[in-house]
């Protein structure tokens, strides 16, 4: 069983094959698939499971479109090896769009997860808005104000994370949700005005950090 969350769909392949105990594969071979049977042996193949979870959490980004990759590439390519294959995905809507596949049911927090959790909602959807699902600490600071112009800065939400870790991870990415489902809600819940805030005032940002980010080449 493999998580898919923030990995692009070669990190992902990397780790079945090393689950094999085979190398990786390289660009310069032939296609992963014929790389794959070589490098394991039918006996190794038969009779086994791959189960890739959080494929729509593919990719370093919250709208990224390599979850689709590994849906419709990875986990294919693997079947075709011989595989047996399982693929979680989002719910979808259009029946062209679920072709073969199952689709587990999505899991959703229990409400009181987020009214028991003493944090304004504004640091909550900002977090939950911005594209990376890892967030710096000024970031997270900067899109909260857009929401809430009298939020606290970038130690207020530093106490948030060390008070709440419930519901806050932090790392050397930044900050993100420990419940990534949390933040799909929140996405989609948020409204418009929110979105555009948010958008707006981390335009600006950027840009008034425009020669202090600057690429040393230009």
């Amino acid at each position: 069983m493999l998580d898919a969350t923030s990995k692009s769909p070669e990190a992902l392949l990397a780790e079945v094959f090393a689950s094999f105990g085979a190398p990786p594969p390289t660009p310069q071979g032939p296609g992963w698939i014929r790389q794959f049977l070589d490098a394991v042996v039918p006996v190794a193949r038969r009779n086994r499971l791959v189960l890739l979870s959080n494929t729509h959490r593919s990719g370093v980004t919250r709208t990224s479109l390599q979850g689709g990759v590994v849906q419709d590439t990875v986990a294919s390519g693997l079947a075709r090896a011989g595989l047996a294959v399982v693929v979680e995905v989002m719910p979808v809507t259009d029946p062209a769009l679920r072709r073969t596949r199952y689709v587990l049911p999505a899991q959703t927090p229990e409400d009181t997860y987020v009214q028991n959790a003493d944090v304004p909602s504004a640091y909550l959807t900002a977090l939950a808005l911005a594209e990376p699902r890892h967030v710096p600490l000024p970031v997270w600071a900067a899109l909260t104000r857009a929401l809430d112009p009298s939020a606290v800065d970038e130690a207020g939400c530093q106490q948030l994370v060390e008070t709440h870790t419930g519901l806050f991870i932090k790392g050397p990415e930044g900050v993100s949700f420990r419940r990534e489902d949390l933040a799909d809600r929140l996405r989609n819940t948020a409204s418009p005005e929110w979105v555009a805030a948010v958008d707006a005032e981390i335009v600006a940002w950027l840009r008034a950090r425009d020669e202090e980010m600057r690429h040393p080449r230009g």
